[in-house]
């Protein structure tokens, strides 16, 4: 455990929600390593795991995610005192075991697809299809990255098979005469997707003020469902994605960026 201060209220709640969640793995460690020893596919998901480079220790963030599923709507980021904390820990308990299969069954599925996308970019293929095959490799990283599962939410994570599927579909496409077809589509994807790298690369996660966090987020998203939609049109987007909502959403996050200047510097957004 570190202490951190935040400058910004929301922010440090949220850091201090991340906090309380953690301290909850630990009072429940031993019950979900006991679910984790009895899971059959845990074997499977390490060696698809360390496949895929992942750094943080897969158990860890199975623990986090389990406690986010049980957590639910529980006010974590107001817990202050000991027997609030407490309280939160006795009444999650029940649904751990609900909790676990839910969280193992999703990060399996995670992980399964990724694999596949990875398979995929592996195979020997035509010099022509470098130019995906590098895209998709980049947005694997960024699906993926070091912690797959716990600096995501539930919600965000029931989605991730399906990005995930998007790419492979996109790949698969290639084989079946698309390069035409997908070079013409990246065309309307590239530029909403370089200036996102940019913005990463500029600005961490851990960076910025909360209301920035939540706009970045909201156009993160916003952009895996516009290549769902550019890319794979058969799995359907949640909600109505289109260039220019991605772009009055660029709008609304660079806003928001400079009117927060004072703790973020070096990034104006074109």
């Amino acid at each position: 455990m570190s202490l951190r201060l935040l400058a910004d209220p929301e922010a440090a709640e949220i850091e201090h929600r991340k906090g309380v969640r953690r301290l909850l793995a630990l009072v429940h460690r031993k019950t979900v390593r006991r679910m984790l020893r009895d899971w059959p596919r845990l074997g499977a998901m390490r060696m698809a795991y360390v496949a895929l480079g992942g750094r943080e220790d897969l158990e860890d963030e199975c623990h986090l995610l389990v406690v986010e599923t049980a957590v639910k709507a529980a006010p974590l980021a107001a817990v202050r005192t000991q027997g609030e904390f407490h309280a939160i820990a006795d009444a999650i308990e029940p649904a751990l075991s609900e909790a676990f299969t839910w969280a193992m069954d999703v990060a399996d599925r995670i992980l399964r697809q990724a694999r596949a996308v990875r398979t995929l970019l592996e195979a020997p293929t035509p010099p022509a299809w470098l130019a995906t095959q590098e895209d998709v490799r980049e947005q694997l990283g960024f699906l993926i990255g070091q912690r797959p599962f716990s600096e995501r939410s539930v919600d965000r994570l029931k989605q991730l098979p399906r990005y995930l599927a998007g790419a492979e579909a996109r790949l698969r496409k290639l084989a079946t005469g698309g390069l035409d077809k997908d070079q013409r589509r990246w065309r309307d994807v590239e530029p909403r997707w370089r200036r996102w790298v940019e913005f990463r690369e500029a600005f961490p996660d851990s960076g910025g003020s909360a209301a920035v966090q939540r706009e970045a987020d909201a156009y993160r998203w916003m952009l895996e469902e516009f290549r769902v939609s550019v890319f794979a049109q058969e799995l359907g987007t949640v909600g109505r994605v289109s260039g220019a909502r991605l772009d009055d959403q660029w709008s609304r996050l660079r806003d928001v960026v400079r009117r927060d200047g004072l703790s973020i510097s070096g990034y104006a957004g074109g």
